[in-house]
């Protein structure tokens, strides 16, 4: 097939397209969600990717080279937003700018997607930055710099495993011993930084593979683990009272490994088909000598085994590059394939604004509820159910407007259908606290009692227990459960907890109850 020259107009719109996709995936962030940091990072590069492709497949179908798409354009792009990302890291370390969200992690919501994102560019374009002009070429040097500085300063463990890795695979070292002593290594050297987060991520690797065990061929199914894990916990403390791990649990929704939740969510099977896949595209990435991705893909499976790098899209789109750039898919498509694969993407693009304006309407509404406005959002949030009633989150707001409103029966019924689909702590605590404001006490008792057993070490569940035994004339439950609440150990001290602490001890000492 004959290519005609593209005109210099062409070009710059493409690179714009796939710059944009750069962008959106390590920039995005919008108080129009309810979700402000992960979620438009997705919309936004998810509708970047499809105008891109529209735009790939049609200069295809009329028989025009697409360079934008090439490798070299991307190394550059992607190394220049991640070092931008990495200054508005520091720059938020020194407080020159405000954070973004509640965590100081650059335009991410955690340090791990932050550090993650950084990691994966850092090799892309090294291999090559001898051939570049001297002003790309310092740009280039400048940027990795940054990155590097960016990762240190955010105290990323697997970041830092990720520097080391590099540093062997661009040192070209022959002794494949090296690379897991030095794994083994650092990883040593951050479990000591962080000891009580080694033992808690170990306490979760642990249920994890109990979930995978029993469920070995065929999984939990989609979002299995984020549905299933914390009733698995609760069930876990229920049978050990006094483990050490109940100061250390938290609410957790991911095993802290892509692999583990491979194999919870999809069995054994799965996750082995997984590993071959890796393996395959590690291979064909050495034997035609893209050694930049190779390396990125490495900090990729690397951060896969302690993190959840596939959470943000960045991580997504430097995947992508490397499996287009072993399959050189754009080659095999017969001519009217690119005008199919183009009216694919653009039919695409209309679902994807529908959940735009869907989501945009419900953090509108939780923002009314926000201010007190329960009766006023009412019909709004009733009217999303018809499009949301598969939706945990939404499911588990809308149950909370509704207790708020005074209108407990249904409260009822929404929250039972999001615990039916999705244990969590919040859950439970909210269907807790709804049945208590129905004075179901039984039921009001049941789940406070679950949701203390998911994470032993918050205290509102107790606190729940006790108003509820009193205000229902239960005192010597009351007193029981309030001497627990005043010899709990807070995993995160806090005012709350501390005021909950000190009214509790105030009734018990106004009733002459010792609790020394």
């Amino acid at each position: 097939m004959k290519y005609c020259t593209l005109p210099l107009a062409t070009k710059v719109i493409g690179m714009m397209l796939m710059t944009l996709v750069v962008l959106s995936s390590v920039f995005s962030t919008s108080t129009w969600f309810t979700d402000c940091m992960t979620l438009p990072k997705w919309l936004c590069s998810l509708a970047s990717s499809l105008l891109l492709v529209v735009a790939w497949s049609l200069f295809r179908f009329f028989r025009m080279h697409a360079p934008f798409l090439r490798a070299d354009g991307f190394f550059v792009v992607a190394t220049l937003v991640c070092a931008l990302e990495s200054l508005l890291f520091l720059a938020q370390q020194l407080s020159i700018v405000p954070k973004v969200g509640m965590a100081t992690a650059g335009s991410f919501d955690n340090i791990a997607g932050f550090a993650s994102c950084l990691a994966l560019s850092l090799p892309l374009g090294i291999s090559k930055m001898k051939s570049q002009r001297p002003v790309v070429k310092w740009l280039l040097i400048v940027s990795k710099m940054l990155c590097v500085v960016g990762i240190v300063c955010s105290g990323s463990r697997m970041g830092m495993l990720c520097l080391g890795a590099m540093v062997m695979i661009y040192l070209k070292v022959k002794r494949a011993w090296l690379l897991p002593v030095l794994c083994v290594a650092l990883l040593l050297l951050v479990i000591g930084f962080k000891h009580n987060s080694s033992i808690g991520r170990w306490f979760i690797y642990e249920r994890s593979i109990e979930m995978m065990a029993s469920k070995p061929a065929t999984g939990w199914g989609y979002k299995g683990f984020e549905n299933n894990y914390m009733q698995v916990q609760a069930d876990y403390f229920k049978q050990h009272e006094q483990s050490a791990y109940a100061t250390l649990a938290d609410n957790v929704h991911h095993p802290l490994s892509e692999y583990l939740l491979i194999g919870v969510n999809y069995g054994i099977v799965a996750l082995l088909a997984l590993l071959v896949v890796i393996g395959l595209l590690l291979k064909r990435l050495r034997r035609d000598a893209h050694p930049d991705l190779f390396a990125s893909v490495v900090a990729l499976i690397l951060f896969g085994l302690f993190s959840y790098p596939m959470r943000y899209p960045f991580s997504w789109v430097v995947l992508a590059a490397a499996l287009l750039t072993v399959m050189k898919s754009q080659n095999r498509l017969p001519r009217m394939g690119y005008l199919v694969v183009s009216a694919i993407a653009v039919v695409l693009l209309i679902p994807l604004y529908s959940f735009f304006k869907t989501e945009r309407c419900w953090a509108g509404l939780a923002e009314k509820a926000q201010c007190g406005l329960y009766k006023t959002t009412l019909p709004g949030y009733q009217k999303l159910m018809e499009r949301k009633e598969n939706d945990p989150r939404f499911l588990y707001n809308y149950a909370a407007v509704l207790c708020e409103a005074g209108e407990l029966k249904q409260a009822k019924s929404t929250i039972t259908k999001c615990y039916h689909s999705f244990k969590d702590y919040d859950v439970c605590l909210l269907t807790a606290n709804i049945h208590a404001e129905a004075d179901d006490i039984h039921q009001a008792e049941k789940y406070y009692k679950e949701a203390h057993l998911m994470v032993p070490s918050r205290i509102m569940p107790l606190y729940g227990l006790f108003q509820l035994y009193q205000r229902n004339g239960m005192q010597l439950k009351a007193q029981q459960v309030g001497i627990e609440i005043i010899r709990s150990k807070i995993k995160v001290p806090s005012s709350k907890a501390k005021e909950i602490k000190e009214k509790v001890q105030f009734d018990l000492h106004h009733k002459g109850i010792s609790y020394d």
